[in-house]
């Protein structure tokens, strides 16, 4: 556990709950947002700062490495996109479009494409080595765009938004194809796809999960399998099962073939579930809310630990899942080892 300031000041710097992680074999690197507008990287073993940027006049909202890992890229609250080179943290781009906050950003497989979406209602793509736009700037939703991803081997994006939709299009046209209802208004803050690109599944503020077809659009099925908020959601790798979590602090694994709840995990009491990831031999999961719960597939609790913050946002994993790296609301970083 690696706190970024040990002293009381009410005016110390901390690290915020935005960041990323490139795993490598024998040293991973973490980048964070801190309460300066400015992104430092640790190196992911001792957790040693390595650097910092410039401070920025807005507030970092996302922030992700290059594939390769020699770039991070960070939206902010202003809708400016920068991208900095990760050894120097100097910058390399800065990608101008978007007209309020940027929501999430997200590269195609080859790194070649960056995908923004943002608080106007809008996302779009961008070329990653001249920082000039792909898809402009269009009316995709009627409020804020909080989910963006490209799918079925890059050939298309889902978009997911607070006016109550997913929305699905063409990567390279930016035409529509269909588009995914839940109630009028009712907050979509949540969608995935699952890695056979057959199924969506979309979370909202209505305590609603509902299954898609991909290649159609067509409702599958409607589920209600919580009291609150459904604020994460993660497909299993086999396509099998999906796990949701709620503001109601529940995490239930549940049937991608027709939506019946299989198990309840283990609740994170008195706290929003915000995130959700399977391990890839998809008999584990990791949740987390107010502290991190380690599951099997039939809800069993396995491990839990308890954060000195409130709450977390969000938790990266290596691929063997046995390396796991988060930040709390009181500027902690957490670096976790599986013990063998």
């Amino acid at each position: 556990v690696w706190p970024d300031d040990t002293t009381s000041s009410a005016k110390r710097v901390r690290l915020k709950k935005v960041f990323d992680v490139f795993f490598k074999e024998d040293q991973p690197l973490i980048a964070v947002a801190d309460s300066q507008n400015r992104v430092k990287i640790f190196e992911g073993v001792q957790g040693k700062e390595l650097r910092y940027s410039e401070s920025y006049n807005a507030k970092i909202t996302c922030l992700l490495f290059s594939l390769d890992g020699s770039k991070v890229a960070i939206g902010l609250e202003s809708g400016e996109i920068k991208i900095l080179a990760v050894q120097t943290c100097q910058l390399l781009l800065k990608l101008d479009g978007h007209g309020g906050k940027v929501y999430s950003i997200n590269y195609n497989s080859s790194g070649s494409v960056l995908l923004s979406c943002s608080k106007d209602g809008t996302f779009m793509t961008w070329d990653c080595e001249s920082g000039k736009p792909l898809l402009g700037k269009e009316p995709r939703h009627e409020e804020d765009v909080t989910v963006a991803s490209f799918f079925d081997n890059d050939k298309r994006i889902v978009t997911a938004s607070k006016d109550g939709t997913a929305k699905v299009w063409d990567s390279v046209s930016g035409n529509f194809l269909f588009t995914c209802v839940h109630e009028r208004n009712q907050w979509v803050l949540t969608c995935v796809v699952s890695s056979d690109n057959k199924r969506i599944v979309t979370g909202s503020v209505e305590s609603v999960v509902k299954t898609w077809d991909a290649s159609t659009g067509q409702e599958l099925f409607n589920v209600k399998p919580h009291s609150d908020v459904v604020r994460s959601l993660s497909i299993s790798e086999d396509n099998v099962i999906f796990a949701s979590g709620s503001d109601d602090g529940t995490v239930k694994i549940s049937s991608l073939v027709d939506g019946k709840v299989l198990a309840s995990c283990t609740s994170h009491t008195y706290a929003w579930v915000t995130d959700i990831v399977f391990g890839k031999n998809c008999k584990q999961l990791v949740t987390v809310g107010n502290n991190i719960q380690w599951h099997d597939t039939d809800g069993k609790l396995l491990q839990q630990f308890f954060i000195k913050g409130s709450h977390l946002r969000r938790i990266k994993c290596s691929p063997d899942f046995r390396l796991f790296i988060t930040v709390d609301n009181e500027g902690v970083l957490y670096i976790l080892k599986v013990i063998s």
